[in-house]
């Protein structure tokens, strides 16, 4: 098991920010409003009594209001301009891309005074159900609002950015005013700042989508569970410095034996739907992943079978075996680990030369068809003695 530090080790993935957030939109930073904490200190010099001096402490510390306009909402709504308060501003807030379009992780929060929706032609008159309201930053671990910082371990910013572009593609005014090329760092180096990965607008509208998703329960839960999955394995890799090792197992069968000999039999299932698997690998063709069930009824129970499909040769046979769970089908979610294996095919005892079949073989051979397979190899050595076989009589 990993150590306790292992979860939080990694910076949230763009779909927890994503479902965490009430509202995403692409703005653009107006004015920051520093506090004047001596102007506090100097009412709580003039307070007239205890009251009055622990009205004016339970403001402290006063928050930077930063103010934005907004320029496209890409979840939720809301007005032309809006609000959002911050803590610790001197310490903690970046402003290194300040002069730079940002996409904003944002919650609502009602508070007296806040900024309304502006009139008929602001961003928010055009969706009846704008949120009126100030906003906080969307924590994407249960905290407080977050600080306006690229380097945080929980980013809930992305400031447009130029990526070096191999395919020559040229920057300039898209038509719903976005940069042509409109690329948001989603991940970056938290010791220099500097953004290492970079996704494009349509990009992140598209993962938006998916985590939205249609509104059903059996989707909603499959985001859920894909998103755990997510946070686990960005954590591992954080964590460990390297992604996860696929588990490795091993089989041995005899050679030359039919198709369907079984290689591994995986654990039950249980579920309203079959979930899929699939090999891949050099020699992934050679074995078959299917559904061993007697009934057909994945409710009863059923397993995940990995069968030859043909006869094999002595020698050794690499593939890996890939599945989806049922919970991940909704959202088409293939998040699951592969199980890697090494399959070793042994002559039977005594035997001094294999002369092997392949059925699945197709072509013109020596006493071949399609269904009695080419003869391999045509020229055999046993016992000091060279021979090339001629012809075959197939017998019932």
């Amino acid at each position: 098991m990993p150590a306790p530090e292992f979860y939080g080790a990694a910076t949230s993935p763009l779909e927890l920010r994503i479902d965490v957030s009430e509202v995403i939109v692409r703005a653009k930073l107006l004015s920051v409003e520093v506090p004047d904490q001596q102007d506090l200190l100097m009412q709580i010099v003039d307070a007239k009594d205890d009251s009055e001096i622990e009205r004016i402490l339970s403001q402290f510390p006063l928050p930077t209001i930063l103010t934005f306009k907004a320029l496209e909402y890409l979840k939720g709504s809301g007005p032309d301009e809006f609000t959002v308060a911050i803590e610790d501003p001197n310490e903690e807030r970046d402003d290194t891309w300040d002069n730079q379009e940002a996409l904003l992780f944002l919650n609502t929060v009602a508070e007296p005074g806040a900024t309304e929706p502006g009139g008929s032609d602001s961003v928010a008159a055009q969706n009846a159900d704008s949120p009126a309201g100030a906003y906080a930053f969307a924590s994407s671990y249960g905290l407080n609002n977050d600080v306006y910082t690229i380097e945080s371990v929980n980013p809930v910013w992305l400031p447009a950015a130029s990526a070096p572009q191999a395919d020559g593609a040229s920057s300039g005014s898209g038509g719903d005013g976005a940069p042509a090329v409109a690329n948001f760092p989603t991940e970056w180096d938290r010791d220099t700042g500097q953004p290492t990965d970079f996704m494009t607008l349509p990009e992140i509208k598209k993962t938006i989508s998916w985590v939205k998703g249609d509104g059903t329960q059996e989707y909603d839960y499959c985001v859920g569970q894909a998103i755990n999955y997510l946070v686990w394995d960005r954590d591992w890799e954080a964590f460990y410095g390297a992604p996860m090792t696929p588990g490795h197992h091993e089989a041995e069968i005899t050679s030359g034996r039919g198709a369907g000999i079984i290689i591994d039999e995986g654990s039950e299932f249980s579920s309203s739907q079959y979930h899929r698997f699939w090999l891949t690998g050099e020699d992934a063709e050679l074995f078959q992943a299917i559904h061993a069930d007697d009934d057909k009824d994945p409710s009863t129970g059923y397993r995940e079978t990995v069968v030859t499909a043909r006869p094999l040769p002595a020698g050794q046979y690499g593939f890996s075996d890939h599945g989806v769970l049922p919970w991940y089908e909704p959202c088409d979610f293939n998040g699951e680990g592969q199980l890697d294996w090494t399959v070793t095919a042994v002559a039977p005892a005594g035997a001094l030369h294999e002369a092997f079949f392949d059925p699945v073989a197709i072509g013109q051979g020596v006493g071949a068809n399609a269904t009695n397979g080419v003869l391999k190899p045509m020229a055999i050595t046993a016992q000091g003695y060279a021979a090339t076989v001629k012809s075959l009589v197939w017998q019932d």
